[in-house]
This record gives C-alpha cells, structure tokens and sequence, in this order.
C-alpha cells in the first residue's frame, strides 16, 4: 500500500529544507566575512602609515601634491625597499617607452644604458646616426645629471626614461667623459632610432666569421639565426660572438640562440622563490666549429648566460674582460592603470648549475683595454681592436691544430 503525506506534512518537510539551507548559506557566507572583515583590518593596519602620511601631506603641505605621483612615488619606494637593483617600477608613460626599447626601436638619444658602479648611467654602447654619435659620446662615458638634476637624485631608471621623450624635443645631459675625466654639458635633439641588434660580416683575410650581438630583445633570435645561416653556408671554419657592451634582454631570445649552437642538454635552469625548477633545454642540433665570444665588463645578464653555455659546453672560449654577474631574472608585471612592476622573481643557473650573481665569467684570455680605447671603443678597426685580434689569433690557433681541423 504506497504511504500517503498531508499536505501538512509536506509543508512541514519543505520549511525544514528551507531553514537547513538558509543556516548552511548563512554559516558559509559568515565564515566568508570574517575572512574579509580580518583581511580588511589587516589592511588597515598595515596601510595605515600611508594613508595617515598621505592625508597630512593633502592637509599640511604648502605646495601640489599630486594623488598619483605620491602613489607613484610609494610604490617606487616599495620596490626600493627590496635593496635589489634589478626591481623597479614604471609608471604607464615609462612601461611604454620600456616597451618600445623592447623591440629594438624608441624615440631618443641612441645608447645603450647600464647602472654603473657609482650609481649613475654608464654609456655601454652608442649606436650609429644617433644623437649620442653625432655629440661623440662614447662607450664608458657617464651622464651624472639629466636637465640639470644628478642622476644620484633622481634614481637611475627614472634618469634613463627622462632621456627618452617626444620626437624632435631637446635633452640636456651632464657627461663625464672617460678619455680625460672632463665634465660638459651636452645638448640633444631626441629621435626615432632603429637598433641593429645583430650585425654579421666574414673578416677580411680570414675565413672566419664575426656576430655582433647587441642585446636580446625581440625579434634579436630571429636575426641571430639567419646572421649564422649565412655564415655556414657561406663555409667560414670558426665564429666569433662580440657580446661586449651588450645589456642582455629576453631569455625567451636568448635560449633559441644556444639552441642553434648547443648539443642536447640543459641550457639554463630557473628557480623560483618556492624552490620550483624550471630547466630549458637543447635540442640535438649543433654547430661543430671553433668558436670564440668576446665580453668585457658591460657584458650583462643574459649576455653572460650565452657565453657561460657555450664554454661550460666546451664549444667557446671567452676573451676579453671579466663580466660583472647577475643572477636574477626578472618578469614584467603590468598594473591596472598600464603602469607596470619589474621585478626579479628568478634566480638562474648555468648549465652546470652555478650562479654567477656577483661573480660573473672570467675569460680564458684576458685582454684589458686602455682608458683610451675604452673611450674610442666604437672607432676602433678590426686591426686595433686587441680583444678581437686576440680571438682571432686562438681560433687561428686551434684550426691550425689537429684537432681543429676535424672540428
């Protein structure tokens, strides 16, 4: 016989179901706010400081005070904070000036910039029909002040984006000059400049061949393997790769490059600050001649990442000056407003796992420029270039030896 129910009975039934959700919801959703109500105090007690000094500043301060340049300015402190002078923030107008030195082009006086050891912009490199050439800065100059403000004050990175700007503007910079130690004041007109990251040619009276490779930003791979294709099929019997003054970049450039070169293994590893490991590989395809890779000081980044390989590798041997060392890797992370933190979130090793943050490479044939031609480096011909001499006369060497020859 089937059990019948009032209709009471299911009215019944129906409310209990109804109260038991409302008192699940009601805990789920209680347990919820608390979360926030705890995180909101949280917040508050941790961002109290600023929104206090940021409210007196509006109350008290006698001059402007703009909202988003003291956000700005919080934020640059933050990432100041961290004492690694690889972090920094850009503000939107600086991430796409940023963005467009990227991809090897911007509107500005044409040198390649690093952070020298006294804490101002080091010229590592000026490139051809530029500003900076036609004013004759040079390779290891220094600009100590920018409009008429030292560097020091300003912070290196916002230094280095105030020299960039609109087209046909005027710029005046402080130089220190490294021929003679003498300071000027140099006026510029910024423009547009294309950057030829990679040049390529086959030295004259030499069946070898030489890849300049000024950073690794985008697009450089892509150049650097039709420069090598060119090379091989053109028959040179050994390379040589200058890395002097070169910055670094992309290692999303850079790994496709020693992918060229390398045989099957690791290229680099990447660990981040959970103790993740994230190998990049070669494949099995390689380039069996003699070769050489010229770096000095200036050689940065991922720039002493492509030499290191290559020797840990024995496929290269290094000449020319120590490098500096890094050992971070830093990821772009954009903001809401199109601002953006760069901030080291890696740390790198080479193939055979070691770091070379401070410590760099120290070549197999050191060659030290004088104070001279470190000031002229960019005038110098291939004959009185000594640290390309130098690798010219070990890759002749190793061809005229046996075991060159079947290499």
């Amino acid at each position: 016989m089937k059990k019948r129910f009032t209709l009471g009975t299911v009215l019944a039934l129906m409310l209990l179901v109804a109260v038991t959700t409302v008192v699940i919801a009601y805990s789920m959703v209680h347990r919820e706010l608390e979360k926030y109500f705890d995180l909101s105090t949280a917040q508050r007690t941790e961002f109290g400081k600023f929104i206090e000094a940021r409210n007196d500043i509006q109350r008290n301060f006698i001059g402007a005070a703009d909202d988003n340049e003291i956000l700005d300015g919080a934020i640059r402190g933050m990432l100041s904070a961290l004492d690694d002078k690889y972090s920094h923030y850009l503000n939107a107008e600086e991430y796409e000036k940023y963005r467009l030195g990227l991809e090897n082009q911007f509107v500005g006086i044409g040198i390649t910039a690093s952070l020298s050891a006294e804490g101002d912009i080091l010229v590592s490199d000026v490139y051809e029909d530029s500003p900076a050439k036609e004013q004759g800065l040079a390779p290891f100059d220094r600009v100590i002040a920018v409009e008429g403000t030292p560097v020091s004050e300003l912070g290196y990175e916002l230094a280095v984006s105030a020299m960039t700007g609109e087209e046909n503007t005027r710029l005046k910079i402080t130089v220190l000059r490294a021929a003679d130690g003498s300071v000027a004041d140099i006026t510029l007109v910024r423009r547009r400049v294309d950057v030829q990251a990679v040049y390529s040619e086959i030295l004259s009276g030499q069946n070898i061949g030489l890849i300049r490779v000024r950073n690794f930003d985008l697009n450089v791979d892509r150049d650097f393997r039709e420069a090598l294709e060119r090379l091989l099929a053109a028959d040179v019997s050994a390379v040589i790769f200058d890395l002097r003054n070169n910055p670094g970049g992309q290692l999303d450039v850079m790994c496709p490059m020693l992918d060229a070169l390398l045989p099957e293994g690791t290229i680099i590893t990447m660990r981040d600050k959970n103790g993740n490991v994230y190998p990049q590989t070669s494949d099995a395809a390689e380039v069996t001649l003699p070769m050489a890779v010229l770096v000095n000081e200036n050689t940065y980044s991922a720039a002493e990442f492509f030499a290191a390989a290559l020797r840990e590798y024995d496929k290269a041997s290094l000449v020319g000056e120590p490098t500096t060392g890094k050992g971070y890797a830093q990821a772009t992370i954009r903001l809401t407003d199109g601002s953006a933190l760069i901030l080291s979130t890696m740390e790198y090793f080479t193939p055979k796992g070691k770091s070379l943050s401070g410590t760099g490479l120290k070549p197999d044939v050191t060659v030290t420029l004088t104070e001279e031609e470190r000031s002229h480096f960019n005038q110098l011909t291939h004959e009185q270039d000594r640290q390309l001499q130098a690798a010219i006369d070990l890759l002749t060497s190793k061809l005229a030896s046996p075991e060159g020859e079947t290499a």
